[in-house]
């Protein structure tokens, strides 16, 4: 016994051209998806470098103003930005050496190029962008030590869909410095 299958003259074979626009489109949204994926996740990446950049100049200048108890506790960290740094002293090539003060704006000024470009060069710029930091002495003899710089973050608060925008974002350590007496 034979089964036999009745055939058309108009029978289809193969793919129509909408099917393959349909697919088409339907592959270039997960495309657009992916995309976006891979966005979000580089963007939050790049604030992962940057919070550990911060944590970096913090614990920086704390190590420094730890290891010169004496020019803490001449004032020199006192109320000090980013934005005020004197010029380094050079008294490494004098006889005497650096005085405590000395060392405590030769600090001042490693720390700011931190934030600065040096000289306007393009080969030394910030590692923060619009990065500042600043060191202001407490009431209570501690200091308080502050990092600064733009982001950019996603704004999910708006009706129409998430944007990014730079945000301000601050790290803050404060720290107390034993003085010998």
């Amino acid at each position: 016994m034979s089964i036999t299958v009745p055939t058309t003259k108009g029978s289809q074979s193969g793919f129509t051209m909408i099917e393959i626009l349909v697919a088409f489109v339907i592959s270039m949204i997960g495309l657009q998806g992916l995309i976006s994926i891979q966005s979000y996740t580089l963007g939050n990446a790049q604030g992962s470098y940057y919070r550990a950049q911060g944590i970096t100049l913090l614990n920086d200048i704390a190590g420094r103003m730890s290891a010169n108890p004496e020019g803490v506790s001449q004032g020199v960290y006192d109320n000090f930005t980013t934005d005020n740094a004197a010029a380094a002293p050079d008294c490494t090539t004098t006889q005497t050496g650096c005085s405590a003060e000395d060392i405590a704006i030769r600090d001042l000024n490693a720390w700011a190029n931190n934030f600065n470009n040096v000289n306007e060069s393009q080969e030394y710029s910030s590692v923060l962008p619009n990065g500042q930091g600043a060191i202001v002495r407490q009431g209570d003899g501690s200091y308080q030590i502050s990092v600064s710089w733009d982001e950019m973050a996603w704004n999910t608060e708006l009706e129409s869909g998430a944007t990014r925008e730079v945000v301000q974002v601050s790290l803050t350590r404060e720290i107390n410095i034993l003085i010998p007496f």
